[in-house]
């Protein structure tokens, strides 16, 4: 296994694209969406080898804070981790960790900070793993807890003529046919349980 840095070109961006798509393709952070290779343009690039198989990569970009914030003072320079993605068939070897290590190393005499970003879904494994395996410190965090259950109305029109409506609000709206229906939002509206009173086919 080979740890190093190199640099952006077409033929390494189709390789960490691919990762990046089987990241994508695991679910496992919210909202991931697989890159482009202009994502990759201008990062510093950290990657595992196996061989000629690159089976994990790290990059990210040197940045200055522009405003005082409570853990660092404007003009602070950092190193800010993209993304750190590990094949899952090598994961639990020490890839991330020595990824992470080598990307340290090699910015350190231009930034202050190294910083990122976490939106992993399994929550604990990720804050054990920088805080704990890599030392580095919480700053803040963003949480959600869902409270209310968007109504899934299905309908099913049998008859050949004739249109489905759901009522929200005293408000008849127009429902596909023979389709699931999930209020969430699509047409501009939001609709939850104790608003929806019917469906009627006509």
């Amino acid at each position: 296994m080979t740890i190093k840095e190199i640099k952006f070109s077409e033929r390494i961006a189709v390789q960490l694209v691919i990762l990046s798509k089987e990241w994508e393709q695991e679910n496992s952070c919210h909202g991931y969406r697989r890159n482009s290779p202009d994502d990759l343009k201008d990062k510093r690039i950290f990657v595992a080898t196996d061989g000629d198989l690159i089976c994990g990569y790290l990059f990210g970009h040197s940045a200055t804070t522009e405003k005082d914030a409570s853990i660092y003072k404007a003009g602070t320079a950092y190193f800010e981790i993209d993304e750190l993605y590990v094949k899952p068939q090598y994961r639990n070897c020490g890839i991330g960790k020595k990824l992470f290590r080598h990307a340290e190393k090699a910015v350190s005499p231009d930034v202050d900070m190294i910083m990122l970003t976490a939106a992993a879904k399994n929550s604990r494994a990720i804050l054990h793993f920088y805080i704990d395996e890599l030392g580095m410190d919480f700053w803040s965090a963003r949480l959600f807890k869902k409270i209310r259950k968007i109504l899934i109305c299905r309908a099913i029109q049998r008859a050949k003529s004739g249109k489905i409506f759901c009522s929200f609000r005293s408000l008849w709206l127009p429902l596909p046919r023979n389709a699931l229906f999930r209020a969430h939002g699509g047409a501009g509206v939001r609709l939850r349980e104790r608003d929806v009173k019917a469906v009627k086919i006509s």
